[in-house]
């Protein structure tokens, strides 16, 4: 699997900081060629750490302009004091989002994304540990 550590001294007084890992569904072909007009993309997650952030973090997009899902600390101005997944932001910082789930540190998420084209339109629908979170 995938670890992406961030030490305090590389993202410290950075705005924004940018670690991620870029996941090629194709092997470099054309979606169109291997996807079909609906899949799923699933992966498990855990944080440590993050319920002390302020700041919001892109847990995956489809393009910068392509948000899905990401994790909003309790310390954020947004934040209500909760520590949330949330789904499709209106924007970076968020502040809108289409729907949000609870969460904490040091627990594994099971996360799936089921991708649809609806006769031209996409959506997506975002599921937590088998629920249903959101649908954009």
């Amino acid at each position: 699997g995938w670890r992406i550590n961030v030490a305090a001294a590389q993202g410290e007084g950075l705005a924004p900081y940018r670690a991620f890992a870029y996941l090629q569904l194709c092997g470099g072909r054309p979606y169109a060629e291997c996807l079909g007009s609906a899949f799923s993309l699933s992966f498990s997650f855990k944080t440590k750490g993050a319920e002390e952030m302020g700041a919001f973090v892109k847990l995956l997009f489809w393009t910068d302009a392509g948000p899905i899902m990401g994790l909003l600390p309790p310390w954020h101005e947004k934040g209500d004091g909760r520590y949330r997944l949330v789904a499709f932001t209106s924007d970076d910082f968020p502040n809108k989002w289409a729907s949000s789930a609870d969460i904490m540190d040091d627990t594994w998420y099971h996360v799936r994304v089921d991708f649809a084209d609806l006769g031209g339109t996409a959506s997506a629908s975002v599921f937590l540990d088998g629920s249903r979170v959101a649908t954009g």
